[in-house]
């Protein structure tokens, strides 16, 4: 008997020692890149002397198993991790999740009992009416046993038709309620197969510890776009820029920290390489001589070395969202962090976060080509955009508070002024006319003259001077036969070869 019980408590005692321990986790913190993002979850766990085996279960099912990184305090030993996707336990799912599948769940068997009374109820109706076919062929059977018999299939019939008539109201009923719950179920976040990373863990003593797991995960991302404000002539220009945050990870982010960045984690880049660059005479085959006029090529291998992990070399700050939010240039990429914690759902989530605002100095312009478009516009030109680091994004743009269109902001192929349309200026006007007494056209020998004259009229009903760009056009002749003379071009700056009329000139109040 000693001996049975040694070995029981061996076997208890090895049971506890490797077993494995489910562990839920919060997320913490994120950095969002433009499509991913690093995720770092802090758990304080108990740790038994010896191996430990943890799982960390409810993660995202996307995450990238070279990423992961597990470690703790100094005096324990991270041996291995492993990533992988399980079914999630009823203990991780939300509490309100539980209590309708549970409602779900009594629902379903008091439907699924009702149809089974119903399939009884239709039985017995049936016994009843084969029997009255045997008793209809009894000739000894009295008139007083007939007319109980008829009170006996009236009565019983009629009970068994109203149970089940009440039964299937009973469950139309019930599967109202039940399609209800399923609705508000599927509006909760919850993913039936999520991710878990599986920890060995070396520790000499018993301990708490807190672990600390980070990662990369798809599935999420951002992008900027700029709301573009301004007040018209004299005014600055003033940029918000702002982030497009998404994920469909399956795991709520509740009041984490978050960052984003323009960098990629993934994507370290190979280092280009130095190819000789020979020139050589190509050998022409048809006349066995060499040519000076074709040249060979270079053979260039162009992979960037685009996100290496460098440390930062300089900080530039900027405020927005009353100083929530603090952008960092490093040498490879921008960062912006964000000191409100925010919470994004883990399906189809979604969140507008303001990075950074500032103020551009412009210098206003009208225009107008009347011959294609009798509208004045307002243009806006930014010299010194290059000093806040622009990304590419949409951007919304509003004159004296009123919306007036969308752009695109490219700055990797912008020149060095930022032209911005603001949007048609309805108290500027212009209006371009035939002149029919100067028009005419005329024959002499063989030759046909046409003359022509428009004017052109320009209107500021505006309080104060502007500066505005008129063009218009001259035929351009390209034969020889054609030949064009022009008599008044009232000043304008004349491009020969397109034809191009320009005036740039202060228009006065």
């Amino acid at each position: 008997m000693k001996i049975k019980l040694l070995i029981l408590f061996t076997a208890l005692l090895s049971l506890n020692t490797f077993s494995q321990k489910d562990i839920n986790t919060n997320v913490n913190e994120v950095i969002v890149f433009s499509n991913n993002a690093q995720i770092t979850r802090f758990k304080t766990i108990n740790l038994s002397p010896g191996e430990n085996d943890i799982r960390f279960i409810g993660l995202e099912k996307s995450i990238n198993q070279s990423s992961i990184q597990v470690s703790g305090n100094e005096d324990i030993t991270i041996i291995s991790n492993q990533f992988k996707t399980v079914n999630t336990p009823k203990s991780s799912m939300p509490k309100e999740l539980i209590k309708i599948e549970d409602t779900l769940a009594k629902l379903q068997r008091r439907i699924t009992l009702n149809y089974n009374l119903i399939t009884n109820y239709k039985s017995e109706k049936a016994i009843i009416l084969e029997n009255r076919k045997v008793k209809g062929n009894n000739s000894s059977l009295v008139i007083e046993d007939l007319a109980d018999l008829t009170e006996f299939y009236r009565e019983h019939l009629q009970e068994l038709d109203v149970l089940i008539y009440d039964l299937n109201i009973l469950n139309s009923k019930l599967n109202e309620e039940k399609n209800l719950l399923n609705q508000e179920k599927r509006k909760i976040s919850f993913e039936r197969v999520m991710g878990s990373i599986s920890v060995k863990i070396l520790a000499n003593t018993k301990k708490k510890v807190t672990i600390k797991i980070s990662y990369i995960a798809n599935n999420v991302g951002w992008s900027p776009f700029y709301v573009v404000k301004s007040e018209g002539v004299g005014s600055k220009t003033e940029f918000y820029t702002k982030a497009n945050i998404y994920q469909n990870t399956g795991v709520t982010w509740n009041n984490v920290k978050l960052k984003l960045s323009t960098g990629n984690p993934l994507n370290r880049g190979v280092l280009p390489t130095i190819h000789p660059w020979i020139l050589r005479f190509k050998q022409d085959i048809k006349k066995g001589r060499k040519r000076n006029d074709q040249l060979g090529y270079a053979n260039f291998n162009s992979q960037l070395n685009s996100s290496y992990s460098l440390s930062n070399t300089y900080e530039k700050s900027s405020r927005s969202m009353a100083g929530l939010t603090k952008a960092t240039n490093n040498l490879i990429n921008r960062e912006y962090n964000i000191d409100l914690p925010y919470t994004v759902k883990g399906k189809n989530g979604k969140a507008v976060v303001e990075i950074e605002k500032f103020e551009m100095k412009a210098d206003y312009l009208y225009y107008t080509a009347p011959k294609y478009d009798k509208n004045v516009y307002l243009i806006a030109h930014i010299d010194d955009w290059e000093q806040h680091n622009l990304l590419p994004g949409n951007a919304t743009i509003f004159l004296e508070g009123t919306y007036v269109g969308n752009t695109f902001i490219n700055p990797n192929v912008m020149e060095d002024t930022m032209s911005l349309l603001l949007g048609k200026d309805l108290n500027i006007t212009v209006d371009r006319t035939k002149q029919k007494q100067l028009s005419k056209t005329s024959f002499f020998g063989g030759n046909k003259t046409t003359e022509m004259a428009m004017l052109l009229c320009i209107k500021n009903k505006k309080g104060k001077d502007v500066q505005i760009i008129v063009e218009d056009q001259v035929p351009v002749s390209q034969d020889e036969k054609i030949e064009i003379e022009i008599k008044d071009i009232s000043k304008a700056k004349h491009n020969k070869s397109t034809g191009t009329l320009t005036w740039k000139y202060t228009l006065k109040a």
